[in-house]
């Protein structure tokens, strides 16, 4: 595995897969045998963090804790949080558990991110 910098990118290889990040847009892209398979893009205001990803259509999105919503969350907007509540309320997010993974499971191959 190697690491590299150029300008304003960080570039991580091995022999299949390499990893691009813009410190001044903060999107990375993650490619197989050198061809581009997803794009995300990560945004700080009010104090959190959103990412946005751009995967083909057809990818199905699972993890990210226990949800009240459908099993894929491909399409879903769904908010992060390290806390348990005391009570829980009709409606209330998060449940009970916040794993931050998610495995994004395409046709040829599947990942995921902590």
């Amino acid at each position: 595995m190697s690491f590299s910098r150029k300008n304003s990118e960080i570039v991580v290889k091995d022999k299949e897969v390499n990893l691009v990040y813009n410190l001044l847009s903060n999107e990375f892209e993650l490619f197989y045998h050198n061809k581009c398979f997803c794009n995300h893009r990560v945004i700080f205001e009010e104090e959190r963090y959103t990412i946005n990803i751009y995967s083909p259509i057809g990818e199905r999105f699972y993890g990210l804790g226990e949800k009240a919503v459908k099993f894929d969350r491909r399409g879903l907007r769904l908010r992060i949080l390290n806390k348990d509540p005391s009570v829980y309320r009709m409606g209330d997010d998060p449940l009970y558990v916040n794993i931050p993974f998610l495995l994004i499971a395409g046709k040829r191959f599947s990942y995921g991110f902590f």
